[in-house]
């Protein structure tokens, strides 16, 4: 695996706290470091959608600098913007496992 992406619902701020919660727990293992992170904030054509500069805050991304991070906001329903963040990971995981190639 050479990147990681991490599904948010948008809608649901009562959720956020156990998401944050299971991103800190799941970055912390040894065979995920400094592998790239997409956090994908789903449901943004709801109205009650989190603006993902808010829920960039609340996940605490601004305090992971082990890894390049992108948040992007999305519909799964309407497949909006998720194409945007796929090309994102997997240019980011290529240029990851290059790195690790040539060091190694």
């Amino acid at each position: 695996m050479d990147g990681i992406v991490y599904i948010v619902d948008s809608c649901d701020s009562s959720r956020f706290e156990e998401a944050r919660t299971a991103l800190e727990t799941a970055l912390s293992h040894e065979s995920l470091s400094e592998k790239p992170l997409l956090i994908l904030a789903n449901k943004s054509d709801m109205d009650t959608a989190t603006h993902p500069d808010l829920l960039s805050s609340t996940l605490c991304l601004n305090e992971i600098r082990s890894r390049p991070i992108k948040i992007t906001s999305c519909s799964a329903k309407l497949n909006q913007n998720l194409e945007e963040g796929f090309r994102w990971i997997v240019s980011e995981a290529v240029k990851f496992r290059q790195l690790k190639t040539s060091v190694s």
